[in-house]
């Protein structure tokens, strides 16, 4: 895996695309893991990108799944139960896979782009995000 990853985010949903470069902090696991820190990373505020993959396990006749997964976390801060208080926290999205071995590039490329649909619908994404966490604000 390189030693940097550049993505490019529409960071204000307005078409207007904005480079994010995460550097290679450590690789663990003999390779299963890597870490990343974002442009923000500090120790107290982390700002990282993990991806990792769990080999497929074969159980008799059935090869088994392979699992990778990326992680992102970035490091937010919000009111407190005391308006006056704030409190600093990790904003953390996942998103796993589970392939079974012997599927082929194209459909893991498929439910890939489905992903990827729904993650940029506001009209899924927002409404799903937003209810979580009304019934707290």
């Amino acid at each position: 895996m390189s030693d940097q990853i550049t993505i490019n985010v529409d960071v204000l949903n307005d078409s207007n695309l904005v480079a994010k470069v995460f550097t290679k902090a450590r690789t663990l696991l003999n390779g299963a893991r890597t870490l990343f820190f974002g442009p923000s990373h500090e120790t107290s505020l982390p700002d990282t990108l993990a991806m990792s993959v769990t080999d497929a396990k074969p159980n008799g006749n059935y090869k088994g799944v392979t699992r990778p997964s990326v992680k992102r976390t970035s490091t937010i801060v919000v009111a407190g139960q005391d308006p006056a208080t704030s409190i600093t926290c990790p904003l953390i999205g996942n998103i796993e896979f589970s392939i079974p071995v012997g599927a082929s590039s194209a459909q893991c490329m498929i439910i890939r782009q489905e992903l990827i649909a729904i993650l940029d619908d506001d009209t899924i994404m927002e409404p799903l995000m937003m209810q979580s966490i009304a019934p707290f604000a």
